[in-house]
């Protein structure tokens, strides 16, 4: 977790005790230079993050809505990976 992602967590926290709006806080605590870097910093961690994420997705194939409506039930259940009851009326006495 990088620094300005812990301060600003610190700094929510403190507002969340005190009753006050998270910008009310940062306005009151920190400069505007402060903002100004805080903000770059998690600019940068988001996009390292959205990266990341991005390369976790790019190898993960998802079908479209067409191939999933021409599912049979067994398919469809396989593909949720789910072992859901053949009746509702089994699940709602329960």
């Amino acid at each position: 977790m990088s620094m300005a992602l812990s301060d600003m967590m610190r700094l929510a926290s403190q507002a969340e005790k005190e009753g006050v709006t998270l910008a009310e806080k940062i306005s009151r605590c920190l400069s505007p230079e402060e903002i100004v870097r805080m903000q770059d910093d998690l600019e940068t961690e988001l996009a390292s993050n959205y990266r990341n994420i991005e390369e976790f997705m790019g190898g993960i194939e998802v079908p479209s809505i067409d191939d999933m409506m021409s599912l049979g039930d067994e398919e469809l259940l396989d593909l949720l990976g789910e072992n859901v009851p053949a009746s509702s009326d089994e699940t709602a006495a329960e």
